[in-house]
């Protein structure tokens, strides 16, 4: 097994974009009240999120191998048999996003949206209540991914954070992408 390319320079690019604009958004959304001046950046990282969202979607459909939505593992029953064999035993790994991962992916690619459209400011103070339980909700499953990564890295000693600045991951060189 070598170190093979499996995530392009726009991949990681869009990942640690995201992250960062999410980060610095629920942490203002979190933190500042909506009537500071600095509030208005929780709107601005928000609304950069979404059109990364927007970019990482025609990624998803024209990118490299491993950034198309097509290659993500998230069947029901391929999502149940990897989380219980990652519990119990050391499950089969993928040269890209593995079943949790892409489930995560997934997830955010769904509730971004639905906060950015909650969070437009229509609606009143119950649209703003749904707002907030969307950000937690982010949050938690933030956490989640972010406990998976750890989970992932201790138990197979492949450290995904690492690929994730290089690009590369141990595969076999027909996994790799162009």
């Amino acid at each position: 097994m070598n170190k093979i390319l499996v995530w392009d320079i726009p991949a990681r690019l869009f990942h640690w974009a995201f992250a960062a604009s999410l980060t610095a958004s629920i942490g203002i959304g979190f933190l500042a009240d909506d009537e500071q001046p600095l509030y208005q950046l929780h709107m601005i990282f928000g609304i950069v999120a979404m059109f990364l969202l927007v970019v990482r979607i025609v990624m998803g459909v024209v990118g490299s191998r491993y950034s198309r939505f097509s290659s993500y593992p998230v069947r029901p029953a391929e999502v149940v048999i990897y989380m219980i064999s990652e519990a119990v035993s050391k499950t089969k790994l993928y040269a890209g996003n593995n079943p949790g991962s892409a489930t995560a992916a997934v997830l955010m690619f769904l509730l971004v949206p639905t906060l950015f459209l909650s969070g437009i400011g229509y609606g009143g103070e119950s649209i703003e209540e749904l707002h907030e339980a969307f950000a937690w909700g982010l949050v938690a499953l933030i956490a989640m991914h972010l406990v998976g990564l750890g989970w992932h890295t201790f138990r197979h000693r492949e450290n995904i954070s690492l690929a994730m600045v290089t690009g590369k991951k141990t595969g076999k060189p027909e996994d790799a992408i162009a």
